[in-house]
């Protein structure tokens, strides 16, 4: 693993705004492209921001282009394994990727990726900005971010807290947050954060940074505490979360 650079630094700050994109391999299309069924390939489990993303786009795309998208989940290693799946497909344009800012980082973490983004795939377009949510299991007993660091930095043993995987984008949004804030968490990786979300309900957990789509019903049952949002102004979804910013850990987002 290559040692963080200040570009990689630059890139894991804007990594809290987790922006999903889908991308194809470069192909010449027939004229009656397409004329079978596509596949979309999402990085991560089911139940997770990014595979919303997918269920919601792919209906609505199956009605432009006339056939079915037949979602595949591809989870492991923050998302290598779909795109190195989709780089090993036909160039045909019947393997799509839904790739989010986790393959960016990939490139610079890692040195022998199967992949590469700029050689291996063409940009079709952006299909989502989500802001991640920092969420605690309710036996946490910290109802701010001010209150769950100070509990964190009291404790003889470090808190446990889900990510997608190492070098994910919610992988080191906690460890640029635990950076500012200058308390110890371990990390407990997944492979996306629908089965982490479900872990961090369980209890197995105990904080994570996931999405509203993915967290919002367990935190309307109680199951959830949100405490802060990783974006410059709150949520217009749920207006009630503070921005982690304005609950004093400075400098998490930057314009």
């Amino acid at each position: 693993m290559r040692p963080l650079s200040q570009p990689l630094a630059t890139l894991i700050m804007l990594a809290f705004v987790s922006t999903v994109a889908c991308a194809q391999p470069r192909s010449h299309a027939p004229t009656d492209y397409p004329n079978r069924p596509i596949r979309f390939i999402v990085p991560f489990a089911p139940g997770g921001g990014a595979d919303t993303v997918a269920r919601i786009v792919a209906p609505k795309l199956a009605e432009v282009l006339g056939q079915q998208l037949v979602i595949d989940n591809r989870a492991g290693a923050g998302g290598n394994v779909a795109a190195e799946t989709v780089a090993r497909a036909a160039p045909d344009g019947y393997t799509l990727l839904q790739s989010t800012v986790g393959h960016a980082i990939s490139m610079s973490l890692y040195e022998n990726l199967p992949y590469d983004l700029g050689r291996d795939f063409s940009a079709v377009t952006g299909l989502a900005s989500i802001p991640f949510l920092l969420a605690v299991h309710p036996s946490v007993t910290a109802n701010s971010v001010r209150e769950l660091v100070m509990l964190a930095k009291s404790r003889p043993q470090p808190l446990n807290y889900a990510s997608s995987g190492g070098g994910s984008a919610s992988h080191l949004a906690m460890e640029r947050f635990k950076s500012a804030a200058q308390f110890g968490a371990q990390d407990i990786p997944y492979k996306g954060s629908g089965p982490s979300t479900a872990d961090l309900v369980a209890g197995q957990v105990q904080l994570m940074f996931t999405t509203i789509s993915t967290a919002q019903g367990f935190i309307k049952a109680g199951r959830l505490r949100a405490l802060g949002v990783a974006s410059l102004k709150r949520l217009a979804s749920a207006p009630e979360i503070p921005t982690i910013d304005e609950s004093g850990v400075k400098g998490l987002v930057r314009q």
